[in-house]
């Protein structure tokens, strides 16, 4: 195909897709080929809008660092001055000597970690925020047999970390959290406490840590499933199911970036229908709608998974080919084209697509160059007729319409 080429007449009857003609096959399966699986994932949308993750993994070691910080630091500030007004109020509370000197240097200690990983925790390694869960169970223990102390307060305390852990970390470390936060309650009580009172006490709190962690995932999965949702909805055009300009916007920044990492191809395709008001006036605007839709899905069927099918707007799209040279970006187009021509036809009403085609480096060297010149090739494709794929990187010259 030429860089400004018409496209073949519609043939009478569907064919099969373009990607199971044998002199496409090869072509198609050398593009995917030529994008690395990493890449892939890096740029890939999902056929019919772009995939939309969710705020937090069940998996991370911590979700949301910043909140996980000033939480944990809150925390640390609460324990300590806790531990500093009850050495201070309460007389024997935390032993003599030697034993209370520990206690007030522990308590002023807890409180000025505390204010520093609220103010700067959010900075440090994501592992350090993920002890934030089993460590403090493992000093609050240590602390209440040190002060032989089995009040409430101090038997409450633990339900902080199995808090924190619920809210931010994930899930192995959840379990760890609350099971450990049942045994060391177990430990404390069975060193301190008469056997009953032992036992009524691990049971009563093991039962409080399990349905707290139980309505905090569950909030939390409700919630992430929310945000996905909506992050999918303001990622993709309601018509036609696929990106909108926005996600279209920030996947051309990371095709061109993954571009210049690779020195791949990236190309760009840039679809409008020929004469839409034409349809939308004569047919009326469902009818247009449908043609919009149609055009949707035969760009879905002609790229792969690792491309980024957009409507742009009206009846304009654009299509990320990363991997893809000028040329197979035309044979791409001319894909699309032929399935749309082939399935108006059979409707009575045969509509017609103009292309523009842009590659990087060829063509461009940036994000808003690449564009630019596909749409100055859009444009010269209306100029020269309508109906055909006019190509960046070749020079304009006449073609007459098949």
């Amino acid at each position: 195909m030429s860089a400004d080429s018409a496209y073949p007449r519609p043939r009478p009857a569907p064919t099969a897709p373009e990607a199971a003609r044998p002199e496409a096959a090869g072509r198609l399966d050398q593009r995917s080929a030529a994008t690395p699986a990493g890449e892939r994932s890096a740029t890939s949308t999902r056929r019919g809008g772009t995939e939309a993750g969710g705020r937090r993994s069940g998996h991370a070691l911590v979700a949301e660092p910043a909140a996980a910080a000033l939480w944990l630091g809150l925390f640390l500030i609460a324990g300590g001055a806790y531990t500093l007004c009850l050495a201070v109020t309460v007389p024997g509370h935390s032993g003599e000597g030697a034993m209370s000197a520990t206690m007030h240097v522990l308590g002023v200690g807890l409180v000025a970690l505390g204010a520093a990983c609220a103010r700067w925790g959010a900075r440090r390694p994501r592992w350090l925020l993920a002890l934030g869960g089993p460590l403090p169970v493992l000093l609050i223990a240590a602390a209440n047999l040190a002060t032989d102390d089995t009040t409430v307060g101090s038997q409450l305390f633990l339900l902080l970390p199995v808090l924190y852990a619920a809210s931010f970390l994930g899930g192995r470390l959840n379990l760890l959290v609350l099971v450990e936060a049942v045994v060391a309650e177990a430990l404390v009580m069975a060193v301190l406490a008469p056997p009953s009172e032992a036992l009524a006490a691990t049971v009563g709190l093991a039962t409080t840590f399990a349905l707290t962690t139980g309505t905090i995932l569950t909030f939390r999965r409700r919630m992430d499933g929310a945000l996905a949702a909506l992050a999918s909805q303001a990622a993709e055009d309601p018509l036609t199911g696929l990106a909108n300009r926005r996600a279209f916007d920030d996947g051309l920044a990371r095709a061109v970036a993954s571009a210049a990492r690779t020195e791949a191809p990236l190309s760009l395709m840039l679809v409008d229908v020929d004469r839409f008001k034409a349809i939308n006036d004569a047919d009326g605007h469902p009818e247009g709608d449908r043609t919009l839709r149609l055009v949707a899905e035969s760009v879905l069927a002609s790229v792969r998974a690792a491309d980024t099918a957009a409507r742009l707007g009206g009846d304009e799209f654009g299509v990320l080919l990363p991997g893809c040279s000028a040329e197979e970006a035309e044979e791409v187009a001319g894909a699309v084209a032929r399935r749309v021509a082939e399935r108006t036809a059979a409707a009575g009403r045969p509509v017609t697509l103009s292309t523009g085609v842009a590659t990087l480096p060829d063509a461009a060297r940036s994000g808003e160059e690449l564009f630019a010149a596909a749409d100055a090739a859009l444009y010269r494709a209306k100029r020269l007729g309508r109906a055909r794929v006019a190509s960046a990187a070749a020079s304009p010259e006449p073609a007459g319409r098949a």
